[in-house]
């Protein structure tokens, strides 16, 4: 007997790796006014390029997606601060960067959140897991082997910050009011939702190694269920925008 068909309708979800280093500049003239001032709050020149790169990309492959130019584009901002295309209601999208990498998910009719973050050593006994992850991820990370604990962490933090932000961003959840599965042989999961239930079944997660480059760890949150989502992966670069 083959594989069950997923029930109900399959979520498409895009998931485009930008690279954000000085061979790729960002065009400064396709920003709003208060992408341009936020540019320009950056202390470093690095970092204003970074962020002007990658807003300017986000901007193109939006616009490419509503058949809008990239300068005219709106945006608009959920009470968490979670933005959205102004006059694409069913259009999501969520961006986030790490040092010379972004990851932008796009995808239409349901919610969606992506974090990704860069390998760093020694990061899982900086005391960040006891200080903002639940106490069953915290027991979980401690009884790991040393050797695969660092990766360990931010594959539990990623997940949260992908959920967070597909919920709406900012403080709207407290990180330790939910739990995740995460480490080797536990797939990425919703375990415990205090403030909604349901997500734990109504929810996916995806860990997206396959997606970023090595030296990255990244993890994708979609607000339907798993059997009803799949991933395209697409190069920024080779899409010509």
């Amino acid at each position: 007997m083959g594989a069950p068909l997923p029930m109900g309708p399959v979520t498409r979800v895009e998931i485009v790796t930008i690279a954000l280093d000085d061979s790729l500049p960002g065009d400064r003239s396709l920003l709003a006014p208060d992408e341009i001032a936020r540019a320009d709050r950056f202390r470093h020149d690095r970092d204003r390029g970074r962020y002007t790169t990658g807003r300017a990309r986000l901007r193109g492959l939006l616009g490419a997606r509503c058949g809008t130019l990239p300068a005219d584009l709106e945006f608009a901002y959920g009470p968490q601060g979670k933005p959205r295309v102004a006059g694409h209601p069913g259009l999501s999208f969520n961006l986030s960067h790490a040092d010379d990498l972004a990851v932008l998910a796009v995808t239409n009719g349901t919610v969606i959140g992506v974090d990704v973050e860069p390998e760093q050593p020694g990061i899982a006994r900086s005391g960040m897991a006891e200080q903002f992850f639940a106490p069953a991820e915290v027991t979980h990370l401690w009884s790991l082997p040393p050797a695969v604990r660092d990766r360990a962490f931010l594959e539990c933090w990623t997940r949260k910050e992908a959920y967070l932000k597909a919920k709406g961003g900012g403080l709207s959840l407290a990180l330790d009011g939910f739990e995740v599965a995460f480490g080797p042989d536990r797939p990425a999961r919703l375990v415990r939702a205090d403030a909604d239930p349901s997500d734990c079944s109504g929810w996916t997660m995806v860990d997206l190694a396959g997606c970023v480059p090595n030296g990255f760890i990244a993890a994708l949150a979609v607000g339907q269920s798993a059997n009803g989502v799949t991933l395209t992966r697409i190069d920024e670069e080779q899409r010509g925008t």
